[in-house]
């Protein structure tokens, strides 16, 4: 059976600068894959421009702390975050980064919809502070795709096939969507913000948001393993994390991708990019909520369990609400470090190991691309 991608079928039409692309296979012409996109430096130039957020946005790295030492040092913005630093350094003398944030989360629409899905593919910038990104009426959060959501039909392609062709579906997708950053990364590009002043930019691919399958979808990773480091899929429990995964390497997991969309970004890994997230249920069929669960479990569990099970249960909600934390410091840093000590003596959540070290290097808002995508 021929799995030929079609490159670019194109009916690059412009309405309201809005553009969309039609992809098939060769063996399934029937099959229409249509992804619906705006120019991600529009997006970009359009909230740099905003006289609502000029006030708000910030172009340089800062540090902050907590002492007049300055010994313990604060993460509470990505502004202060060890990345960005690293970043200016290695940028000409008068340009500044603009850490671009992408989330992305495929939604049911409604439950009366008839199975139909959305892909929403949100961009916001990691200039924007973090209060002002979660405010759906700042709209610092822009949509700027939809993603193809059809079925393979026909031709009794089998499991292998389809998901194959949805992974190269997905990464032509991206790549065509996100692709104006390669360059502008590069070179810069010059935006008069809302501000009034002209500012010599870098929109450089920062943080991936997503939702664990999808993480391994972006990254080229397989299901199951770390997407962030090497270590084996029989040992995820150990303490110590894997090395850190390369881009050079994972193209080898998944040939049946031509070419991953990040692949020629500047200053980028896909890896450090993606966060870690503790896999788990945002709902319960009954309508609780994990954090209403969290409230009363640990009190009925007391005469219920072992106290070695009540001592791990009570170091990961030590863990999950220090990580809710809107501002970090050296001190609530070593607090999650010694709660995720105190939890692995018990047992492990491989991905919690890499969440300190991102709270250093990034700070990017969660889950309001899930809620926007939604309500709309």
């Amino acid at each position: 059976m021929m799995n030929v991608f079609v490159e670019n079928m194109w009916c690059n039409m412009v309405k309201e600068h809005t553009y969309f692309d039609m992809q098939c296979f060769l063996d399934s012409p029937e099959d229409k894959h249509v992804v619906h996109y705006r120019d991600p430096l529009e997006a970009i130039k359009a909230l740099l421009r905003d006289p609502a957020l000029a006030k708000h946005i910030v172009y340089k790295p800062k540090h902050i702390f907590t002492d007049a030492m300055k010994e313990k040092r604060v993460y509470n913005e990505m502004w202060t975050s060890s990345w960005w630093e690293e970043m200016q350094d290695k940028l000409p003398e008068g340009s500044c980064v603009a850490p671009v944030i992408i989330a992305m989360d495929k939604t049911q629409l409604t439950q009366f919809s008839g199975g139909q899905q959305a892909y929403p593919v949100y961009l916001t910038l990691g200039n924007i502070p973090h209060a002002i990104q979660c405010k759906p009426s700042m709209q610092a959060c822009m949509l700027i795709a939809y993603l193809p959501v059809e079925r393979f039909v026909g031709h009794n392609l089998s499991k292998v096939v389809q998901s194959a062709r949805t992974h190269r579906v997905f990464h032509k997708s991206m790549r065509l969507l996100l692709e104006p950053l390669i360059k502008a990364g590069s070179e810069g590009i010059e935006i008069v913000g809302g501000d009034g002043h002209v500012h010599k930019v870098h929109p450089i691919l920062a943080c991936y948001i997503a939702d664990y399958l999808e993480q391994c979808l972006v990254t080229c990773c397989k299901s199951g393993t770390c997407t962030k480091c090497l270590q084996k899929q029989n040992v995820l429990g150990d303490w110590e994390p894997g090395e850190l995964r390369e881009q050079c390497r994972c193209c080898l997991i998944f040939r049946t991708i031509v070419t991953p969309f990040w692949v020629r970004f500047p200053l980028c890994c896909i890896h450090s990019c993606t966060l870690p997230q503790c896999s788990g249920i945002h709902h319960f069929k009954d309508g609780w909520s994990k954090k209403q669960m969290a409230k009363v479990l640990l009190g009925c569990l007391v005469s219920k369990v072992p106290n070695d099970v009540l001592t791990c249960y009570g170091a990961l909600l030590d863990v999950v609400y220090l990580a809710q934390y809107p501002s970090h410091d050296d001190d609530t840093l070593e607090y999650m470090e010694a709660a995720l000590t105190l939890f692995h003596k018990h047992k492990e959540f491989h991905s919690l190991l890499h969440y300190v070290e991102c709270i250093k290097q990034y700070k990017a808002f969660e889950h309001l691309h899930i809620d926007l995508a939604k309500e709309g």
